[in-house]
Parts: structure tokens; sequence; C-alpha cells
């Protein structure tokens, strides 16, 4: 294989000249065989390809993260609101990357010049993985949930999709290309070290070396697959808020993840006057939290439920069960006794792990919170005004309350009883009101 064909620079072909001076079996523990110079070669291209990764990082540094800095300190009317406040998350890891890949080329490159190099490597490679197996696993983490971002970002905002489509042109490569990279060197450096592998005998200890360097990779490969199925999981929650709920609820949680969702039916009570056995809904399973909702039109939610707060409980009825909450009592119809068994398992698995409600709330609290931000929710403003006619107006019947919210007289009548109270009324508009 000849150097020209590998692509190396001047500075690369000296090594191999050096390395080829020091033969390696004459070193103390030995093992390499006569395809020695195979295992050289598969070595720089090893520290040759490292170099045009860091390159990379550091051109997307550059082009993306250094170039919106500088236009939102002068255009940042015509970028959206959010990228400001995400400008840190979106393309600042780049250089993050540059500068621990440059050190562990730096070290690659001191151990290639010794004659027992081959031996250092397992510990180069482990020492990498101890020191960037924490930062590659938060941007593996985030990488759905950017991408998500980007893309609304890309189609809601014409000044931010011209700005992706120049600096990509000046970075010679898509942001996609450039985002994927970290994610995709690692396993590169395991065909590598297979590679390397090659030439030598696997119990010598150059061998046990590069087995050590493979399972170090290995190891942060799955740390890194780990963490982007995390992020996928949480990068749902952020299109079921933007997307599913328009935004009218308050999902936005750095740690809330989606583990499972799926249409179920919810059994009406046996007193209850309806014509059929139950109404179809959407469940959601967050880490935190259980929400279902009106499957069809606004979606609207109808309960939230934390999930430290619930008791589930197996009914003798087939493929059905029972949830207990201090807000609502629910008994739930599957479609199968697989479903059902599935959802129980991941009711009691997510309830344990749940972490406690946010500030101390009660579970009433954090519904309201959930549903609405902050404050009580408007539909626990009408009940509570609800009970304040029926109070004020003792002869009105409770079936006419509904239409007492139509009737302006009596409404501009009504504003005497709240002043004073603590209630806070819905923003929204009465239908058919100004």
């Amino acid at each position: 294989m000849k150097t020209t064909e590998l692509g190396l620079n001047a500075e690369i072909a000296s090594l191999v000249a050096l390395c080829k001076l020091r033969h390696p079996s004459s070193s103390s523990g030995g093992g390499l065989t006569t395809s020695h110079p195979h295992t050289f070669m598969v070595t720089f291209e090893l520290i040759n390809t490292e170099k045009v990764f860091i390159g990379k990082m550091r051109n997307m540094y550059s082009e993306f993260h250094r170039r919106l800095r500088a236009q939102l300190m002068f255009q940042a009317e015509e970028f959206p609101d959010p990228i400001d406040a995400q400008l840190d998350r979106l393309f600042s890891h780049a250089i993050g990357f540059a500068e621990r890949h440059d050190e562990f080329l730096t070290s690659l490159k001191e151990n290639c010049r010794k004659s027992c190099f081959l031996r250092k490597v397992g510990e180069t490679f482990k020492k990498f993985v101890s020191d960037s197996t924490p930062f590659y696993s938060e941007y593996a983490q985030r990488y759905a949930d950017i991408t998500y971002q980007l893309r609304k970002y890309q189609r809601s905002h014409k000044r931010f999709c011209e700005f992706i489509f120049v600096s990509e042109i000046c970075a010679g490569e898509s942001i996609d290309s450039l985002r994927i990279a970290p994610i995709q060197r690692v396993p590169r450096y395991i065909l590598l070290l297979k590679e390397l592998l090659q030439g030598i005998i696997e119990t010598s200890f150059q061998g046990k070396s590069i087995l050590s360097a493979i399972e170090s990779c290995k190891q942060m490969t799955r740390e890194i697959d780990n963490s982007i199925h995390i992020g996928e999981k949480i990068s749902q929650v952020h299109v079921l808020h933007d997307v599913f709920f328009e935004g009218s609820v308050n999902l936005m949680d750095s740690s809330r993840c989606l583990l499972k969702s799926g249409e179920v039916t919810k059994l009406f009570k046996h007193q209850a006057m309806h014509m059929s056995r139950g109404k179809r809904y959407v469940f959601f399973l967050f880490s935190d939290c259980l929400i279902y909702s009106e499957i069809e039109g606004s979606h609207r939610i109808k309960h939230v439920f934390h999930l430290t707060a619930i008791q589930v409980i197996s009914l003798e009825r087939p493929n059905s069960l029972r949830i207990v909450s201090p807000i609502k009592s629910l008994s739930l119809l599957f479609d199968s006794p697989e479903d059902q068994k599935s959802w129980t398992n991941e009711l009691h698995e997510a309830g344990s792990k749940s972490p406690a409600c946010p500030d101390d709330m009660t579970p009433q609290e954090f519904e309201t919170f959930v549903m609405t931000g902050s404050g009580p929710s408007p539909k626990k403003n009408r009940l509570v005004a609800s009970s304040l006619i029926a109070k004020s107006h003792k002869g009105l019947r409770r079936a006419s309350i509904r239409s007492f919210w139509s009737h302006p007289t009596r409404l501009r009548a009504f504003a005497t009883a709240l002043a004073g109270s603590a209630l806070i009324l819905p923003t929204t508009r009465i239908p058919g009101k100004s």
C-alpha cells in the first residue's frame, strides 16, 4: 500500500519512516508478525482521519455558531425569538469535540513515535473514553431534540433557513453531515482497531492492549446508543407539545420523556345514562405523569395524574384495570390481554422510578400546572364560579347554570360576587360575546 494512496501528509509520512526503522519485534513484548507495515499504515490512517474530524468540528463552530452569534448581534429582529436562548445548544458542541479530539490526537502522535506504541493504544483509548463519554452522552441525548428544533425553525422562519443555506455553502458540507459526524466517529474507531489487530497476535501485550481499546470503544458506543434512545423519547414530548397539543399545555420539561402512548377505552360508571359502555381516549404515559385527552378536534386534555399519586388495580373483568387517584378514578378497557399487561407493567415501572411532584405541589396543583402553566385551570375556575352562582341564586336550578354564562345581564350582575374572591377568571373569550 503506497503512502500517496492513503493521502498522508509529510508529517505522517515521516512518522511511517521512523516507525519502520524501529522494528517493534525487537522491543519487549514482541507480538508483531511480518505484516507489521500494514499495522503501521492503519495506525496512521487513524491519525489522518482524526485530523479531518477535528477540522470538520472547527469548521462547524466557525461557520455556524460564530456566524449565527454575529448575525444575532446586528439582526436579531429577523430571527425567531427562541434562537437567542437556545444558541449555545445548537452548534456550540463543535468546539468541545474539537478540543477533546485534539488532545486525543496529540497523545496518539506522541505514542506513535515510541517503539512500543501499540502497547500504549489501550491506555490512550481508555483515557479518551473516560474523559469524553459524559460529553458524548449529553450530545447524543440532545441530538434528536436539536434536530427537531432546527427543522422547525427552518420551516417557520425564512431568515433562519437562509442562514443555514449560506453556512452550508461556506462550510462545504451540510449541517446534517456535520452534526452526525461525532456519533459516527466512535464506531469508526472500532473498525480501525480491528484492522490494526489483524497483524498482531491477540495473546501478546500489544494484542491485549488493542483488545482493551476495542472494548472501551464498544462501551462508549453503548452509552451513546442509550443516550440517543432517551433523547428520542424526550424529543417526542416536544413534538406532542408543539404539534398534537399546539402549545396549549405545559409539557416542556428537560427530564420528562414519553414512555408509552395509545388509544384506550374509558369505561362509564354503571349508574351513568349512556348508550355505549365507554369512550375512546388517547393516553400518554410520561416518566412522571399520565395524561389522557380527546382523540379528535383540539385534543383537549381531560386529566393529568402524577405517577406518585395513583394506584393501579387489576379488575376481574378481562383486559381491564382501574386507576385510583385523588383527582379522579378511571376504569380502562384494553383491546387485548397483551395490551393490558403491557400498560400495567409500564405504569408500575414508571411509578417506581417517578420523581416527586415539583415544588411540593399537590396532585391537583400539578394537574393545574401542566394544563395551564400556572394558577388554577379554567375548568376549575368555572366549577368554583358555578358554585358561587348556585349560592347567590338559590332559586336557580343547577340545570340552568350553563345558560348563565351566555346571559350578559346575569354575568354583569355576578361580577360583584367575584369581587374580593381569590378566583382567577379564564382568559378565553365566551363564544359569541365580545
